[in-house]
C-alpha cells in the first residue's frame, strides 16, 4: 500500500481520542469518590433504560399511509419471524394486512408489557464495566495508564489536564491524517478517470470475508463472502480471477483460516481496503489490505 497503510491506519485510530469523554477536575479521586461516579454513571443507565422501555411503539410506515401511486411494490419486503426468510407480498392489500398486523402485536405487547425490570441493565453495564477496565486502556497513549486511574477510564471520565493533552494530540493527529488522505484523493482522482468502472465493481466490498487467496498457473484466484444484503435466492459467495499475473506478493504471516460459523462459510481474514493503479503497459498494480483476526 501506498497510501493506506498499517501506518495510516493506526494514525486513524488516534484521532478521537476524547470521543465520548468527560471531563473531571484534576484531583487525586479516593474510592468512595470512584464508587459515586460508579453509581452515578449505572442510575443513569437505568434511567435511560426505563424511559425507553416505556415509551409507546414507533412505526416508521403506518398501514393507513400506503399510496400504490407513490411507491412500488417491489420495494417491499418483509421478514417470517418462524423461518427467517424474506416475503415478497404479491399486492398492495397484502402490505396494509402485514403492517396492521405488526402493528397490532407491538402494541398489545406494549399495554401488556411489566414493570420495567433494571436487573438486565445492572448486569450489562457491570459486564461493560469489566471489559473496559480491562481493554479500555488500550484506545489511548501509554502515558495516560500512567496518570489516570483505570476504573476513571472504564468510566469514561478523564482529568481536565489529560483531556486538554489528548485533545492536541487528536488535532496533530488528524492534520496528519487529512495530508495523507489528500494525497491519496489527489492520486485516485487521475486513477477513476483512467481505470474503467468495471474494474472497481469487481473488487471485494468492504468488510467481505475472505475464504481463499491463492496463485494457480499465471492466475490469482480470490474466493470472497459479502455480507451487504443479497437478491432473494442468490448466494454471497463469489470468485475473483485477477488473470495474468506477473508478480504475486503476499505479506509474511498471512494464512487464511476458514471455519462454519451458522452455517456459513467465513474466516479469519476481513478486507478493508485496496487501491489500483494503471500502469504504463495497460496492466494493473492493486494492493489489498486484509485485517486478520489471530
Amino acid at each position: 500500500m501506498r497510501y493506506y497503510t498499517k501506518e495510516w491506519y493506526d494514525l486513524m485510530q488516534k484521532t478521537n481520542y476524547t470521543f465520548g469523554m468527560k471531563k473531571i477536575p484534576d484531583q487525586d479521586y479516593s474510592e468512595a469518590e470512584i464508587k459515586a461516579f460508579y453509581d452515578k454513571a449505572l442510575k443513569k443507565m437505568i434511567a435511560e433504560e426505563k424511559k425507553c422501555y416505556n415509551e409507546p411503539p414507533f412505526f416508521l410506515f403506518d398501514a393507513s399511509d400506503i399510496d400504490p401511486e407513490s411507491t412500488d411494490l417491489e420495494d417491499w419486503i418483509f421478514v417470517d419471524e418462524e423461518t427467517g426468510s424474506f416475503i415478497r407480498p404479491k399486492s398492495f392489500e397484502e402490505v396494509k394486512s402485514h403492517l396492521e398486523k405488526e402493528q397490532r402485536e407491538a402494541q398489545t405487547e406494549y399495554e401488556n408489557r411489566p414493570p420495567f425490570d433494571p436487573s438486565e441493565t445492572i448486569r450489562l453495564f457491570e459486564e461493560s464495566y469489566r471489559t473496559r477496565m480491562k481493554y479500555g486502556g488500550s484506545r489511548f497513549p501509554g502515558w495516560v495508564l500512567e496518570k489516570v486511574d483505570r476504573r476513571l477510564l472504564a468510566l469514561n471520565l478523564l482529568p481536565e489536564s489529560v483531556y486538554s493533552l489528548l485533545k492536541m494530540e487528536e488535532r496533530a493527529n488528524q492534520k496528519a491524517l487529512r495530508a495523507i488522505n489528500k494525497r491519496a484523493e489527489r492520486e485516485w482522482s487521475k486513477q477513476r478517470k483512467q481505470i474503467p468502472r468495471e474494474v472497481y465493481v469487481a473488487l471485494p466490498q468492504h468488510d467481505s470475508c475472505i475464504l481463499f487467496l491463492r496463485r494457480h498457473g499465471k492466475d490469482v484466484v480470490m474466493v470472497i463472502r459479502e455480507d451487504g444484503f443479497c437478491k432473494e435466492g442468490a448466494r454471497p459467495y463469489r470468485k475473483i480471477v485477477f488473470k495474468d499475473v506477473i508478480s504475486f506478493e503476499r505479506e509474511k504471516g498471512l494464512y487464511i483460516r476458514t471455519y462454519e460459523d451458522q452455517g456459513r462459510r467465513t474466516s479469519n481474514c476481513t478486507y478493508v481496503h485496496d487501491e489500483v493503479y494503471l500502469l504504463t503497459d495497460g496492466s494493473y498494480e492493486i494492493h489489498f489490505w486484509f485485517r486478520l483476526e489471530m
